[in-house]
């Protein structure tokens, strides 16, 4: 059962947290799914995060996943391809803040040529 009124009729309830926090999920497998946690019975206070948005993984889908919320093809899906998008866009090692080429392989980007 909710602690907190939640008035969205697209999201199902999925659980309270150990903080006192009602967790809901908005969409379907079919569909692009969002997190959602209803902090207060205030309308404007929660937090959510469509699942897969962002290349770099939020902490609202950590603390979810952590919780034991499982992530649909779909979803991982588009998170390897923002990933892949992501680190095909880079000019530069040095643009990538989490580049796990040494800053000194600079020259891989301007000697290789890959055929696909």
């Amino acid at each position: 059962m909710p602690k907190f009124k939640h008035d969205c009729k697209g999201c199902s309830f999925v659980g309270t947290d150990s903080q006192g926090k009602d967790w809901y999920l908005h969409g379907t497998n079919d569909q692009c799914r969002t997190i959602v946690r209803r902090l207060s019975n205030h309308p404007e206070d929660y937090q959510s995060v469509t699942i897969g948005e962002t290349v770099k993984i939020t902490n609202l889908e950590v603390t979810a996943l952590r919780m034991g919320f499982q992530l649909n093809d779909r979803e991982l899906i588009r998170y390897g391809q923002k990933f892949v998008q992501d680190a095909a866009s880079w000019k530069s090692v040095k643009e990538s803040r989490e580049s796990w080429l040494d800053w000194n392989d600079e020259s891989l980007f301007s000697n290789c040529s890959l055929q696909s």
